[in-house]
């Protein structure tokens, strides 16, 4: 489902194309500049449908956005590759100091606790 992120959303018509290989091409044509929500489920059982894992994606639609703006190899890309791999430093150095339990007291339950809810944050 695609649906524009505005007071009143509205719901953007799509195709949707199996290739017959494990994947799927979907075409859709916003007709103005927004921002759209794209929610993916796939069919777990039969009538039990699922969000994939990180849906619903966002997407920012301009009129003045440079051709190359989507490029796989474009600044943009870099940029959100940069701004990811950041992100993702700044989750394993946090989670890896916080379940680390060398100096610190395994008989105080805060401590413990502490550690466990950083165990449970990578699990997840």
């Amino acid at each position: 489902m695609i649906k524009t992120r505005e007071e009143e959303p509205e719901e953007i018509p799509y195709e949707i194309e199996d290739t017959q290989d494990g994947k799927y091409f979907v075409r859709y044509t916003v007709p103005k500049e927004c921002q759209v929500d794209i929610t993916v489920k796939y069919e777990d059982k039969p009538d039990k449908w699922l969000a994939l894992r990180g849906s619903p994606y966002s997407a920012t639609f301009k009129a003045d956005a440079k051709p190359d703006a989507n490029s796989l190899v474009g600044q943009a890309m870099v940029k959100a590759i940069q701004k990811k791999i950041e992100e993702m430093q700044g989750f394993m150095k946090e989670t890896s100091e916080g379940t680390n339990h060398k100096n610190k007291d395994l008989t105080d339950v805060k401590a413990l606790l502490a550690v466990k809810d950083k165990v449970e944050l990578v699990q997840n």
